[in-house]
């Protein structure tokens, strides 16, 4: 199984230079997408209902302190090979319909969709919440509410 590292890296192969939080999003709609469509996790990471919306811990740590990130900076590069047909429909998929949406539409996006909102309950628009978003909530909502 690919993890969230290999998922990122191809992603920058097909947007090129994006910010983090475009990054983040892409992943989230990625698992999100391919969780409804085919029932199971792209990679095995979790995100959490962050601030500005999902995070990945793991691919923040990858990438903490930048606000840009370019194709080749992340740990791993994965190329196409690396994946199965379905996993780079999906991912395809995302990039295109989002690869060029600002960080803050998809921010305000996620910002409107349950698996987040739950997530965040309790909590105040600006308060740090590392509250996790279960993969079984984003199945059940993206299968009704899909992305792509």
């Amino acid at each position: 199984m690919v993890d969230v590292i290999d998922v990122a890296s191809y992603i920058l192969t097909k947007t090129g230079r994006i910010t983090t939080m475009v990054l983040q999003k892409l992943c989230y709609y990625s698992q999100a997408s391919y969780l409804a469509k085919y029932g199971k996790p792209l990679f095995p990471e979790e995100f959490e209902a962050w601030r500005n919306g999902p995070v990945c811990y793991r691919l923040f740590k990858e990438h903490q302190g930048k606000f840009f990130i370019m194709p080749g900076e992340l740990s791993k590069r994965a190329t196409e090979s690396d994946f199965t047909d379905r996993q780079l429909e999906v991912i395809n998929a995302v990039c295109q319909k989002y690869g060029k949406t600002t960080g803050q539409k998809l921010s305000q996006k996620t910002h409107q969709e349950t698996p987040w909102l739950d997530g965040r309950e309790g909590l105040a628009p600006f308060d740090v919440g590392y509250k996790e978003i279960p993969m079984q909530t984003m199945r059940q909502y993206y299968s009704a509410n899909p992305v792509i």
